[in-house]
C-alpha cells in the first residue's frame, strides 16, 4: 500500500507481508485493545471475506506530529486477516507475552480461535497449497477446475482472486490532528457496535489522572501511552519527573495485588486473587468502581465518577501528575490493610476465598467492595481499632464465614449486585462482629443459635442436585475442592485466622527473642503480619482481659440509586 493519502486501497499483500505495510501501523491510545471479537466472529469476518461480502472500510489516520498511520477503526478486521494469513492467533509472539500472568488464558483463547477458523474456514496453508496444485495442474496443460474437487478448486480461486488480482480493502483516511482523529474515532464507534459507556468515558477523560491509573494498573503497567513521557509539551520539575518515572511500576504492583494469581475456575489452591476480572475490558470495569471506594472512603455514583475522571483532564501535566501520585498513594495504603502480594506489617493478609468467594469458588465482588468499605472506613485509628478487634475473634469468624457461605452470600442477591448491597453487606458484618465479641463467653450450642438467627439459616440445608452422569460437574468439583481447602487450612496461632504461606505471612517468635527466644523452628510460627504487630494487643482481647468495641460505621446511604445513569455496573457474569 502507497503511504499517500490519496492510496484508498489496502491490499491483501500487505497485511501478509512479514516487513510489509501492516507492520508500520500503529493504534491511537484512545483505541480499545484488539480482543474483543471471540472466536465465533473471527470465523463470522473471515466467512464474509471468502464470500465476497462488503466489509466496511478500514479508516486511518496520519499523525501530523509523528507521521505515523494509525488505525481508527477497522484494528480487529485488520488483525484477524493478518493472524489467519500467517497463524499466529497471539501464541507466537515470542517473549512478547511470556511474562504475562494471563499467559496461559492467552494460549487458551489463540488455540480456541485457530481451531474454531480452521474447522469453519480452514487454515491459510491450505488455501496456499490449493493455488500451487491449481498452478500445477494448469501449467501441465489440465484443466484445475475439473482435476480438483470442488472444495480445493474454491479455495484456490479465492487465493488467485485476493492475491493475484486488485482486489483490495478500502481505505478511508483522516485528516487533522489528534483531536480531529480523536473526534472521528468517537463518532465511528457510537454507530453500529458503539463504544459501551465504560470505554466512552475512559477515552473521554483519559488525559485525566483517574483514567490514566485505572488502564495502567488494567494494563499491569506495561509501556504505553498511559502517562506521559518527557519531553512534554509542558516543562516538569525533577520531582515530577521523579514521580512520574515511578507510576508504571507502582500500577504494575497494584496489577499483581488485584488480579494476580490468574483466576482458574476450577479452584485448586488457597491462594485465589483479590478481584476476579472476567471478560474483555472488565479489569477497567472494576477499576472504575473500586478505586473511588477505596479512595474516597465511600462509593461513588454516575455523576461522582465523572467529575473525579473530569477534575484534571483538560489542565496541566503538572496538575495530573500530582494528582496522580497522591492517588496512588491512597489506594496503596488501604490495599496493604487488606493484604495480597505483600507482608507489611499493617496487612490483615485476608484470604479471599474465605471471604468474598462462595462455595463453589464464584467471585462476589459485591462481598468484597463490602468487606473492603467495612475494614476501612474512618480514620486511621478507626482502621486500626477494626483491625485489632475483628483479628480477636478472627479464627470464629472465619469458620462462621465458611460455614454459612450460602447465607453470606444471599444477602448481597436479596439487596442486589455491586454497590447496591453495599449498606445490607457492611452493616450485617458489624452485626456479625459485634455478636461474636459478645457471645465470647457462651457455649457452643447457644452461639450457634444466636448466628443461626443472624443468618436466617433454615433447620436443613436443601442438599445439591447431582446430575444422573457418573463424573462430577465442574461446579460440584469446585465445590468440593473449596470445602477441601478450607476444611484443614495453616492457621495463625495469634488469631486462630487462615495463613496462606504463598503470601502475607510473617514468622514470629513464640517466646519473645528479646526475653531470651530462640530462631529454632520450635520457637516458630507462621502469622499474618498485622497479627505479628499486634500480638499483645490481641491476646488480651481474646482472653477477656480487655473488653473490643468496633467504632461505629458511616452511613452510605440508598445502593439502588448508585451508577444506575451509566448503567455499567450492571452486566458482570454471575450475578
Amino acid at each position: 500500500m502507497s503511504s499517500h493519502r490519496s492510496d484508498q486501497n489496502i491490499r491483501f499483500d500487505d497485511i501478509k507481508q512479514e516487513d510489509g505495510w501492516f507492520n508500520r501501523i500503529v493504534k491511537p491510545d484512545f483505541q480499545r485493545a484488539t480482543c474483543a471479537w471471540d472466536p465465533q466472529a473471527c470465523v463470522t469476518f473471515l466467512r464474509s471475506v471468502l464470500n465476497r461480502r462488503i466489509i466496511p472500510s478500514i479508516i486511518l489516520w496520519r499523525s501530523n506530529e509523528t507521521g505515523l498511520v494509525y488505525v481508527l477503526d477497522g484494528a480487529h478486521r485488520l488483525s484477524v486477516l493478518r493472524a489467519w494469513m500467517i497463524d499466529d492467533w497471539g501464541d507466537k509472539a515470542g517473549d512478547f507475552y511470556g511474562k504475562n500472568e494471563n499467559f496461559e488464558d492467552i494460549l487458551q483463547a489463540a488455540h480456541a480461535a485457530r481451531d474454531a477458523v480452521n474447522q469453519s474456514i480452514g487454515p491459510f496453508k491450505a488455501f496456499e497449497e490449493a493455488r500451487a496444485e491449481f498452478d500445477k495442474i494448469a501449467l501441465a496443460g489440465g484443466a484445475p477446475m475439473h482435476s480438483m474437487s470442488q472444495a480445493r478448486a474454491q479455495m484456490a480461486r479465492f487465493y488467485l482472486d485476493t492475491f493475484g488480482s486488485n482486489r483490495t480493502l478500502h481505505a478511508q483516511w483522516e485528516d487533522g490532528d489528534y483531536a480531529a482523529a480523536e473526534e472521528s474515532f468517537l463518532a465511528i464507534n457510537r454507530q453500529g457496535v458503539p463504544l459501551d459507556d465504560l470505554e466512552s468515558l475512559l477515552i473521554e477523560y483519559r488525559n485525566g489522572s483517574m483514567a490514566r491509573v485505572i488502564m495502567s494498573i488494567a494494563n499491569a503497567g506495561a509501556a504505553g501511552h498511559y502517562w506521559p513521557h518527557p519531553p512534554v509539551s509542558e516543562p516538569l520539575t525533577e520531582p515530577l519527573k521523579a514521580k512520574l518515572s515511578t507510576f508504571d511500576g507502582r500500577c504494575a504492583e497494584l496489577h499483581r495485588t488485584l488480579f494476580v494469581p490468574p483466576f482458574d475456575m476450577t479452584v485448586r489452591d488457597i491462594n485465589v486473587p483479590l478481584i476476579v476480572a472476567p471478560g474483555h475490558f472488565r479489569l477497567q470495569q472494576h477499576l472504575i468502581e473500586l478505586l473511588p471506594l477505596l479512595s474516597e472512603g465511600m462509593p461513588v455514583d454516575a455523576d461522582g465518577i465523572k467529575k473525579l475522571l473530569g477534575k484534571d483532564s483538560a489542565g496541566p501535566v503538572q496538575d495530573m501528575i500530582i494528582n496522580a501520585d497522591e492517588l496512588l498513594g491512597r489506594v496503596e495504603n488501604k490495599l496493604e490493610h487488606i493484604g495480597g502480594r505483600g507482608n507489611g506489617s499493617l496487612s490483615l493478609a485476608l484470604v479471599p476465598l474465605i471471604y468474598w468467594y462462595n462455595r463453589r469458588g464464584g467471585f462476589v465482588r459485591a462481598l468484597m467492595y463490602g468487606w473492603m468499605h467495612w475494614l476501612l472506613s474512618g480514620s486511621d485509628s478507626e482502621v486500626q481499632s477494626r483491625k485489632i478487634v475483628v483479628s480477636s475473634v478472627r479464627g470464629e469468624l472465619e469458620d462462621v464465614l465458611t460455614r454459612y457461605k450460602d447465607e453470606f452470600a444471599e444477602i448481597q442477591h436479596r439487596a442486589g449486585a455491586g454497590f447496591k448491597s453495599l449498606a445490607r453487606v457492611t452493616n450485617f458484618i458489624q452485626e456479625l462482629v459485634t455478636l461474636l465479641i459478645e457471645t465470647r463467653g457462651l457455649d457452643d450450642e447457644g452461639r450457634a443459635d444466636r448466628l443461626a438467627a443472624l443468618f436466617e439459616a433454615k433447620p436443613s440445608k436443601i442438599a445439591t442436585k447431582g446430575g444422573r452422569s457418573r463424573s462430577f460437574s465442574k461446579t460440584s468439583r469446585a465445590e468440593i475442592n473449596v470445602r477441601a481447602l478450607l476444611g484443614s487450612p495453616v492457621r495463625c496461632e495469634i488469631c486462630g485466622g487462615v495463613v496462606d504461606l504463598k503470601q502475607g505471612v510473617q514468622y514470629d517468635h513464640k517466646q519473645h527473642y528479646w526475653a531470651g527466644g530462640t530462631s529454632a523452628p520450635d520457637n516458630g510460627r507462621a502469622t499474618h503480619p498485622f497479627c505479628n504487630l499486634f500480638r499483645e494487643r490481641i491476646g488480651k482481647l481474646r482472653s477477656g482481659i480487655e473488653v473490643a468495641k468496633l467504632p461505629s460505621l458511616p452511613e452510605i446511604g440508598s445502593g439502588e440509586r448508585l451508577f444506575r445513569q451509566l448503567n455499567l455496573f450492571d452486566s458482570f457474569p454471575g450475578e
